[in-house]
């Protein structure tokens, strides 16, 4: 027997002014996410600069490798928010369900290679012309930033949902605070600073790899 397909109703015309606010109530929020993710970045290499020419270079190399990586899974796997748009907007939980089951699978799939790669950077950039020092430097950066492949995948996944279903004002929630958060903890952590002192004497010493650490957590939320 053959499912009734129900008739489509009938969508309202909106106006110019009615349609622009719309999606900017959709788009704005998303365009403050990435705006705090990009602000992450901006602040690990910020704080991480005052630990000398060799650190940052480091961070800044291994960030933009990454993160261009990172962005081509993002991009194959966004389809979920075309898939899971459509049906929401058809009134099919199922296939939303299954768009975004879907998406998890890729994003799993999708992060094993970008693991392994944020793993071994290190021994490829010799590769590419790049300094030993900065080499050596970036080793427990890359290695640390490796496992957050999969949570920022993750979050990707969850970002397309939530646009499909409209419901984006969260996400810049999570990503505001988390960018506040980042920028105290790398502080803290990166740069020997607790509260409104230093206590060198106790705190380890500076190090990327906190950075990376701080970063790692950050993008799982």
């Amino acid at each position: 027997m053959n499912r009734a397909i129900p008739a489509p109703t009938a969508t309202p015309i909106l106006s110019i002014r009615q349609e622009s606010r719309r999606l900017a109530h959709i788009s704005a929020p998303l365009a403050a996410g990435f705006l705090a993710e990009m602000g992450m970045n901006l602040t690990d290499l910020a704080i991480v600069g005052r630990l000398g020419t060799i650190s940052i270079a480091a961070v800044g190399l291994i960030t933009a490798i990454l993160f261009s990586i990172l962005f081509v899974g993002m991009s194959i796997a966004s389809v979920v928010s075309v898939l899971a748009a459509s049906g929401h907007g058809a009134g099919d939980r199922a296939q939303v369900s299954a768009a975004v089951g879907q998406g998890f699978w890729v994003s799993v799939i999708l992060s094993i290679p970008g693991t392994l790669l944020g793993w071994y950077l290190p021994d490829l950039l010799p590769w590419l012309g790049q300094d030993a020092e900065v080499i050596e430097a970036s080793r427990p950066y890359s290695q640390a930033l490796a496992f957050s492949i999969l949570p920022y995948m993750l979050f990707s996944n969850l970002r397309c949902f939530a646009t499909a279903l409209a419901r984006t004002g969260t996400l810049m929630a999570i990503t505001t605070a988390a960018l506040a958060a980042n920028f105290v903890l790398v502080l803290i952590l990166a740069s020997g600073y607790w509260l409104w002192g230093r206590l060198q004497d106790l705190a380890p010493p500076p190090s990327i790899l906190h950075d990376g650490v701080v970063t790692r957590g950050f993008s799982e939320e």
